[in-house]
């Protein structure tokens, strides 16, 4: 550690970090463009410029290039330096096009924060803007526009860093620079968005996400990906509006947050579509199924259908989850055969195929939760529920997000077997061929509509949180569970929420043990025995 002294205050900072690094960490805020943390520092925008003690006076320097030293005397708030702040938000206006009521940035724009920060000046130079290239589609997610360009490079910085793809360069030279692809190539790489995250300005936009919605319209929640086993944190972002607008609730974003263990700043293009789940293909209401096909029901028919099937069963009753379920899930679904439907037989598996796999973030596993599911083992095969099926030693079949006849090879085969149960009981948040083929179905929320936790491949064990309980008459997996429990006399206590599951399996899980929520935290916490495998 390093003691300096910043406005006359001593703080003790990581010594040998950049020095605007340092003052963020510290609390102190620097404006800055071209400096990200998980990039190489470049130093062009001159915006972090800070006033520095030196044997031969006090010098600006940028604080993104300087190293943090021992007894550094720095200034951030003197006249001289406000002053030179000023003189690169003018210089940065000179050409920018101004048109903040129809940039998509606007809102978390930082050359427009800064300005109302750090400017409010008229600018000394009446010339002609130099024009450039607008609304270029360098890349099927990404849309540049040249004008709004600050030249940090921090895209280029991302593709020649992080994804490696190289798409990026600048052209042509002093104001009539731009940021442009190289002759023949597109910005195609499965990581492009995030050139999107890092610019400061409007200058890249997502095609996606483009005049979809102002962002002061949204809400952000914590979650985590559920795209692989990677676990990438993220932000869902929602519409959220102080009326009883039609849109309140729609998903319109799902974008990194920051974990320098897991995902850093980054995240695929592929897992950000995700979001779309929410509002799309939705179970919206409970259905039965009879001789004229799915027919939606009041909730109270469907649980009081689901109870007598399970009933009328003795026992004869199979489960069938998934490592697309939490943790809280997992548990309290085995708990729900074991103890109210006195069946024994519960799998976790899934048919879903491995998919891409690169040393960046992509895992080829799909799950979010297949370590969670191994935690909690064994479980049976599902080969073993089909087998009872056919020896007519299983009836019912209850299925918690598991969409096994879409993801099998011969899921044709797979729902005449199904012909054979008396009652298919399949409880989801999205429609599906296991969903069409349910006699009774039951809708709950979807990743962004549950809390729980979820364990990646290194072992970490991670947070979700929900933005809004479900949507449309969707119900949590707790009031389903909870219910029939009910429906069939035999209550179920401690289940009223994921954090109060997570008291009972912190209890019964070894690598839960001893480990509360507190300790979990937003960025995640090693599972018992995966302490050395996260410090890696």
């Amino acid at each position: 550690m390093a003691t300096i002294t910043v406005n006359d205050q001593e703080i003790e900072v990581k010594n040998g970090v950049p020095l605007l690094q340092a003052l963020l960490d510290a609390g102190t805020f620097i404006p800055h463009f071209c400096y990200h943390q998980d990039l190489p520092v470049d130093g062009n925008c001159r915006q972090c410029l800070v006033e520095l003690e030196t044997p031969k006076g006090a010098s600006g320097v940028i604080s993104c290039a300087t190293p943090v030293g021992d007894g550094m005397i720095v200034r951030t708030n003197s006249e001289s330096i406000e002053k030179a702040r000023r003189g690169v938000l003018e210089y940065l206006l000179v050409n920018h096009p101004v048109d903040c009521p129809v940039c998509d940035q606007a809102g978390e724009c930082r050359l427009q924060q800064y300005y109302m920060n750090y400017g409010f000046h008229r600018s000394r130079v009446n010339v002609e803007k130099v024009h450039k290239h607008k609304t270029l589609q360098i890349g099927p997610r990404v849309v540049l526009d040249q004008e709004r360009c600050v030249l940090c490079r921090r895209c280029i910085r991302f593709v020649d860093n992080v994804s490696k793809s190289y798409e990026l360069a600048v052209g042509g030279r002093g104001d009539h620079s731009y940021i442009t692809t190289f002759p023949g190539h597109e910005l195609d790489n499965k990581y492009s968005v995030n050139t999107v995250d890092v610019c400061p300005v409007g200058a890249l936009t997502d095609t996606d996400f483009r005049f979809k919605c102002r962002v002061w319209f949204l809400k952000k929640t914590d979650t985590i990906c559920h795209g692989c086993s990677r676990g990438c944190n993220a932000s869902f972002e929602s519409y959220n509006h102080n009326t009883m607008d039609e849109l309140n609730g729609t998903a319109f974003r799902l974008r990194p947050r920051r974990n320098p263990e897991v995902n850093k700043s980054w995240m695929c293009d592929e897992g950000r579509l995700l979001y779309k789940t929410v509002n799309e293909n939705r179970i919206q209401e409970p259905h039965l199924k009879n001789g004229h096909g799915p027919q939606a029901v009041a909730w109270e028919k469907a649980f009081a259908t689901a109870a007598e099937a399970i009933s009328g069963a003795e026992g004869k009753v199979a489960g069938l989850c998934s490592p697309d379920c939490t943790n809280e899930e997992l548990f309290l679904f085995r708990r729900f055969m074991n103890e109210i439907c006195g069946s024994e037989i519960v799998s976790a598996e899934s048919l879903k195929k491995p998919g891409y796999e690169d040393d960046i973030l992509l895992r080829a596993d799909k799950h979010p939760n297949s370590k969670g599911v191994e935690f909690q083992g064994p479980w049976n095969s599902l080969q073993e529920i089909l087998d009872g099926i056919e020896s007519e030693s299983i009836k019912v079949l209850v299925v918690l997000r598991n969409d096994f006849l879409g993801l099998a090879d011969n899921g044709s085969e797979l729902g005449g077997k199904l012909a054979e149960l008396d009652a298919l009981i399949v409880i989801d948040s999205n429609h599906s061929m296991t969903s069409k083929a349910a006699t009774v179905l039951l809708p709950i929320g979807t990743f962004a509509e549950r809390s729980g936790s979820y364990v990646n491949f290194e072992g970490r064990i991670q947070r979700t949180f929900n933005a809004y309980r479900p949507r449309w008459e969707a119900k949590t997996e707790f009031d389903i569970f909870r219910t029939l429990a009910a429906q069939l006399e035999k209550p179920l206590k401690g289940v009223t929420n994921a954090a109060r599951v997570w008291q009972d399996l912190s209890e019964s899980v070894k690598e839960f043990e001893g480990i509360a929520l507190g300790d979990i935290g937003n960025n995640g916490s090693p599972a018992k025995g995966y302490e050395t495998e996260a410090a890696t």
